[in-house]
């Protein structure tokens, strides 16, 4: 067995795996140094092809000093071939050189740098002949490296997951303050590497931070403890909105521009690196996902439950070398990872008689529920301001119609002493960067003065409003209006007309609402923007109004709970003469409509439209629509899940699908010990054959991997789970489940706080989503 761990310290640039930051392509070829170096990730190798070495650069950004960081510390071996060596290039074209290496396993070399110099760039070198050379990582450092020795070592543990919380611990004698004092003095933000081996090569098994410094007496010892560099995700939160984006294009911004943020917020580096050049494009865009300064972590947790519900379930991961994984989860036995450097199918076999030490395979129901109430608020149009923001008037029209409404033969002209058009604008705007113009001119055609039409979309699917709000609080329609109004007569020459907000089924079944008053005189309470026929000109109107069948109802507004049951008034007063019978479960569109009477060939219009938006609180509930012999839990199991921050109905529907398929199957959960299997990691399947758990040569997945070593030996501890579906496993209870909000106690303390910061109606209605 092989132990070796060493503190990089007072870290100043560092390159862990030769990548570049802001690439998904994961081709050896492509790296953060000149050719012709290669990298999978974590060793990169310099190839010669004789007869002399060959070289390759980086620049150093940050204009270091040598009195600040005097030490560049590289890890590397010879391959094939002459040697390795390094130099150290200033900006006044000096140098430093470390010498000529030979040794064929991997060591770490420190080289002691001129003083009063700044580093311009670090050159890796393959020495002499033909042949190959190999790299695990390159610092710059304010201190020398500090190998931490096996006689010192008590005992340690690794421990690995998927999701990329992995974190290490070490106990070491510390005899006279060795490690806590004077020049081996270990520093918080420090970097921790540990190598584990069954055989002669170590396997990287875990980098990351120090975080945690623990002496004790009488015994002299001192705890260390280390979180992974997935710590990274932990530390950093994102807040943007995404408008169809796919998991990769997802990951990318939040790595980019959340988490290794070169200046963020205008205040400095965040000073981490995670690549995303693991990061596969998998799964399909989300009409709309808002992250409100979540953690980056729980950003890419929720785009894993998204392809669940996609039916393409991806996982991540942090590996020790600052690499972010997204890969396809994949079925029982036949996972694929595709291009990831990593294996998806772990090569040795677990068994009785071969390398089995215990195991602890349990098949439980205990997380079960097969019916999940999911209450959150939908929002239509995803995006805000997205039915009134378009590039070009093709793309509006593509959308948006004049005229009649409903589709079809319903979908007329306007009359004909109208000519009317469709326009995107950038001015006026009231949000974003255009609004929509409907122009309305009369021609005189007739001899009819007005001049008439609606602007009117259909939505994807028919709206049912009697499912969107409740009673007690019904949805709410959001936009900005505004109006234009010429060709006035000169017995009123500051007539506006009539306008009105349409709802409809098609053009002979529609309610309809006043957004201005046909009355003579004030008060004008029959309208929702409170006017009559002279209304403001050149004036952005916002307004924010219920809707559907209980708008008319008294509501508290959000976020007061409603927990006094309202009065029932009917419908609202600026609710008008209702068209046919129309049905507030089948609304196929909405329609903005305006006239205005003035002179023959003068009359017009030009009627703006802006950020609009139907929002109102969703409840879903998906449950589990198998047959029992098709594997259905017989017994009712609910569960409740609050999600506040407003969603499409897509996502909504996804997420809690989700949550249903994790949960709603019993699933074999546990531990087996092997002896040490350093090169193992997280989210690999492991074929097992272990006949006391009814396991014969069968895939499970591993979920977590913990090593423990000491002088008395080396075991692996893995987690094991025949969940295949889910992207976040349900692991058993555990104190780092608790403090990290995954596994089993993140569903528990989900729903507890769901249930205490949750208002909740009993007047909402389910939408029901049977899941198969």
């Amino acid at each position: 067995m092989t132990f070796y761990s060493e503190v990089l310290r007072s870290v100043g640039v560092r390159d862990n795996n030769f990548k570049p930051l802001a690439s998904n392509d994961p081709s050896s070829s492509t790296t953060s140094w000149s050719a012709p170096l290669t990298t999978d990730g974590d060793i990169a190798t310099i190839t010669s092809a004789g007869p002399s070495g060959v070289g390759v650069a980086k620049t150093v950004p940050g204009a270091l000093s040598t009195n600040t960081y005097p030490y560049v510390v590289v890890r590397g071996k010879q391959g094939t071939g002459g040697g390795w060596s390094f130099y150290v290039l200033y900006t006044d074209t000096t140098s430093d050189f470390s010498g000529i290496f030979h040794n064929t396993s991997f060591q770490t070399k420190s080289l002691k740098l001129t003083s009063g110099k700044t580093i311009s760039s670090i050159q890796l070198n393959e020495e002499i002949s033909a042949g190959t050379a190999m790299f695990d990582y390159v610092y710059v450092c304010g201190k020398p490296p500090l190998q931490l020795s096996q006689t010192d070592l008590v005992n340690g543990t690794v421990y690995r997951t998927g999701l990329g919380s992995d974190h290490a611990e070490l106990k070491l004698n510390n005899w006279q303050g060795k490690y806590n004092t004077g020049v081996n003095t270990i520093g918080f933000g420090d970097h921790l590497h540990i190598y584990l081996g069954q055989g002669a090569i170590p396997f990287h098994v875990y980098g990351g931070y120090m975080e945690l410094q623990e002496p004790t007496m009488p015994s002299d010892e001192i705890v260390i403890n280390s979180r992974g560099f997935g710590l990274g995700l932990l530390r950093s939160k994102a807040l943007q909105i995404y408008n169809n984006q796919g998991p990769q294009a997802i990951f990318n911004d939040v790595l980019n521009n959340w988490v290794n943020a070169a200046n963020k917020n205008g205040i400095g580096a965040s000073n981490y690196q995670l690549t995303a050049s693991y990061v596969q494009n998998l799964g399909s865009a989300f009409p709309l996902y808002v992250t409100n300064l979540n953690h980056a972590y729980n950003v890419f947790r929720e785009i894993g439950d998204q392809t669940v519900a996609q039916n393409n379930s991806a996982v991540f991961f942090v590996d020790p070398a600052e690499n972010v994984h997204f890969v396809p989860l994949g079925a029982q036995g036949s996972a694929n990872w595709t291009t990831d450097p990593f294996p998806a199918t772990y090569a040795t076999k677990v068994s009785v008689g071969t390398n089995l030490v215990t195991s602890r395979l349990t098949y439980d129901s205990k997380s079960l529920a097969n019916r999940i109430h999911y209450y959150s608020i939908a929002q239509i149009p995803g995006q805000v301001d997205g039915l009134t923001e378009y590039a070009t008037d093709g793309a509006l029209t593509g959308v948006w119609n004049i005229g009649g409404f409903g589709g079809g033969a319903t979908n007329a002209n306007p009359p004909a002493q109208s000519t009317d058009a469709l326009h995107t604008v950038t001015s006026p705007v009231a949000i974003g960067g255009h609004a929509n113009q409907l122009t309305m001119q009369n021609n005189g055609s007739g001899g009819f003065v007005d001049a008439t039409g609606n602007m009117n979309t259909s939505f994807a699917s028919p709206l049912d409003l009697t499912l969107l709000g409740s009673q007690w609080s019904p949805p709410l329609i959001e936009a900005y209006f505004r109006i234009h109004v010429t060709g006035q007569s000169v017995g009123n020459p500051t007539a506006t007309g009539y306008y009105s907000l349409i709802f409809f089924k098609d053009r002979s079944n529609y309610f309809e609402y006043n957004l201005t008053s046909q009355l003579a005189n004030s008060p004008f309470y029959n309208a929702i923007l409170n006017i009559g026929g002279n209304a403001t000109q050149d004036f952005w109107y916002h307004f924010l109004v219920p809707i559907g069948p209980n708008a008319g109802n008294m509501f508290l507004s959000a976020p007061a709970p409603n927990i006094i049951p309202q009065p029932v008034s009917g419908n609202p007063p600026w609710q008008t003469t209702t068209i046919g019978a129309p049905n507030w479960n089948l609304i196929n569109g909405i329609a903005f409509f305006g006239t205005f009477s003035g002179t023959l060939n003068n009359s017009h219009i030009d009627m703006y439209l802006d950020g609009l938006r139907i929002l109102g609180g969703r409840y879903r509930l998906a449950y589990d629509n198998r047959t029992v012999a098709n594997g259905r839990y017989p017994d009712m199991s609910e569960m409740f899940f609050y999600d506040p921050i407003s969603k499409d109905e897509t996502t909504i529907k996804n997420f809690a699908q989700a949550e249903l398929e994790r949960l709603r199957r019993p699933i074999v959960r546990g531990t087996v010990v092997t002896p040490l299997l350093a090169d193992i990691i997280p989210e690999q399947q492991i074929q097992c054959n272990i006949p006391s758990a009814n396991l014969s040569n069968v895939y499970l997945r591993c979920t977590s991997v913990t090593h423990r070593f000491s002088q008395n030996g080396f075991l692996t501890e893995l987690g094991l789970s025949n969940d295949f579906r889910n992207s976040q496993p349900l692991d058993q209870y555990k104190l780092a489940n608790v403090l990290l909000q995954m596994g089993e106690n993140a569903i528990f303390s989900r729903e507890l706080f769901d249930l205490k910061t949750a208002i909740l109606d009993p007047t909402f209605m389910p939408i029901l989503d049977p899941i198969s």
